[in-house]
């Protein structure tokens, strides 16, 4: 996937078994493909943050985000001071000291900070949530959407349709990037095998 000329792979930590050490080893062969890695974490927590970012990813996808605290505190944890308080180290990410000076210069600017908007609290936020600067796009997150609506997985009810636009015109607006998943089995395959 790394060499397939795609714009960045992110790790899915939220919801599947992927480790510290297992993303640290995506991390690398993206970096080795010079493709961007942006592992989406299990929760927002500084200290799994730290340790992504540190280990060489590129920035974070963060999930449930609904709040503008919630985005405030994200900056935080991801960017280095005066924008952040991310805390200085010497890993992976900065060369292991050789490319602190670069890598720690740059790092403000070069990051990303991509949000899944997956409530229906986040759409109702959702213009202040994108005017961030450190805010580079969205993910929209529909399974979760839908059930914060109150209708779990109907993804192409009204109701869940109207929010996804929401938020597709307010990253719009703000010149930001927007993206969701895509997952449809395909029912009749699965019921032959």
């Amino acid at each position: 996937f790394a060499g397939s000329g795609i714009d960045f792979i992110g790790i899915d930590i939220e919801h599947s078994t992927i480790s510290q050490e297992q993303s640290q080893r995506i991390i690398a062969a993206c970096q080795g493909s010079e493709t961007l890695c942006l592992p989406r974490v299990a929760s927002h927590n500084m200290e799994m943050i730290k340790r992504l970012l540190d280990s060489g990813a590129d920035g974070i996808i963060a999930p449930m985000v609904s709040t503008a605290e919630e985005v405030e505190r994200l900056i935080s944890w991801c960017k280095y001071p005066p924008l952040g308080k991310r805390s200085f180290g010497i890993a992976r990410g900065q060369g292991y000291g050789f490319d602190f000076n670069q890598y720690t210069e740059s790092w403000n600017k070069s990051s990303s900070l991509i949000i899944q908007v997956e409530s229906i609290q986040g759409v109702e936020n959702i213009q202040k949530l994108m005017s961030y600067d450190d805010v580079d796009g969205a993910m929209i997150g529909p399974y979760d959407l839908s059930g914060s609506i109150g209708i779990p997985g109907q993804l192409d009810h009204p109701l869940v349709v109207e929010a996804c636009k929401e938020v597709i015109a307010a990253s719009a607006r703000c010149g930001k990037a927007c993206g969701t998943q895509i997952i449809e089995p395909d029912v009749k395959n699965i019921e032959e095998a």
